[in-house]
């Protein structure tokens, strides 16, 4: 059966389409060819098709190292991508309605997914690479000076522990470059933030006769103040102070931390805390007094640190990307694709009445991103 006709689309001299030709009977019992168009529609313009993804040509535009080299890069991105959506330029707006779909719905923005993907728009966006136990950058430690020294009962395992604690701290790290990043996702009702394993037993052996039970004294800020209340009674609340700064220095190490705040309006916020702000915001608590310390340091829950949220993110550096009123047309022409085929596979349509609503719907589309 020779191929049905269609009325010519014509497109700018910088777009291009493909036809491919499609078995009918994947879309009707009828045995006959219908020819379907697919429109590639300045896509290699728009995602990047070919070699280049949609992340990597962001920064391309944007004159941004790829991957970023310091921390204050990816704050560039960040504000880049910010500065964009509010511009309406096409390519940051679709970065954006992916994310108001994906981490900001209202019916996603609480679960657990939405977090992850977060991670993984982050990973992407920033060229990164996922840290893995297989795959993961060696982290030095520092050897404990002697006053620190002086005070642990066996100093080799000290530093493994250490070690292995500092080894779990890097989620993103980035080929080339000695940049290394934790990443958080958080929601507002969200008062701690979780920045992983903190030996708690390399911070009090020595110190105490028995090594406390996180379910009854580290896992509340009351548990945690009792413990350096008795370590400073009995005199040892500075050399414990000269124990935790060596550990916060050795276990967060150089490791920058990104988080990300999402909620449904739908909008996120990015605080990027540098490591010297991280790591002196708990060293300048500890000087301050056992009391001061448990202001930042909320508990301790399955031998990972969990911080109040406020004091950290007030370290780091706002970006506020605002994501309502963000459209993107290629997921409207994609959701109206979905919603058209589900009424073909239901058969409440017929093919050609499909192949008609398919030309309309993508003529449209054409016309958005013209």
């Amino acid at each position: 059966m020779p191929p049905a006709s269609t009325t010519p689309i014509i497109l700018p001299p910088d777009q291009h389409f493909t036809a491919m030709t499609i078995p009918a009977k994947k879309f009707t019992r009828r045995k006959e060819y219908i020819h379907v168009r697919v429109l590639l529609v300045g896509l290699d313009r728009y995602f990047g098709i070919g070699e280049e993804d949609v992340y990597s040509f962001f920064a391309k535009r944007r004159a941004l190292p790829r991957p970023p080299r310091s921390v204050e890069d990816v704050i560039k991105y960040f504000e880049e991508l910010k500065n964009l959506i509010e511009r309406g330029e096409r390519l940051a707006t679709e970065l954006g309605a992916e994310l108001a779909r994906s981490a900001c719905g209202r019916d996603v923005w609480r679960n657990h997914e939405a977090a992850k993907f977060i991670e993984r728009f982050v990973e992407r966006f920033l060229g990164g690479v996922r840290s893995t136990p297989k795959s993961r950058p060696q982290v030095s430690v520092p050897q404990p000076p002697q006053n620190v020294a002086a005070h642990v009962p066996d100093p080799r395992e000290f530093i493994e522990g250490v070690q292995r604690a500092a080894l779990e701290k890097t989620d993103l790290y980035f080929h080339g470059s000695n940049l290394r990043l934790s990443l958080k996702s958080l929601i507002p009702d969200n008062e701690e933030i979780n920045v992983g394993s903190f030996p708690e037993r390399l911070l009090f052996v020595g110190f105490l006769k028995t090594i406390p039970s996180e379910r009854v004294e580290l896992g509340s800020p009351q548990g945690l103040l009792k413990i350096f209340e008795e370590l400073r009674q009995n005199r040892l609340w500075e050399v414990f102070v000269d124990r935790f700064n060596y550990m916060v220095d050795a276990v967060f190490n150089d490791v920058h931390y990104v988080v990300i705040e999402r909620e449904p309006k739908p909008r996120i916020t990015v605080y990027v805390i540098k490591s010297g702000d991280f790591k002196d915001l708990l060293k300048s608590a500890a000087a301050a007094g056992p009391e001061k310390l448990v202001k930042v340091w909320y508990r301790l829950e399955l031998h990972a640190m969990r911080l109040r949220k406020e004091p950290v993110i007030e370290r780091g550096t706002k970006i506020t990307i605002d994501l309502g009123g963000v459209e993107s047309p290629l997921h409207e022409y994609i959701d109206a694709l979905r919603r058209v085929y589900a009424m073909r596979l239901l058969e409440r349509i017929s093919f050609e009445e499909f192949a008609k609503e398919v030309e309309k719907l993508t003529r449209e589309f054409i016309e958005r991103v013209r």
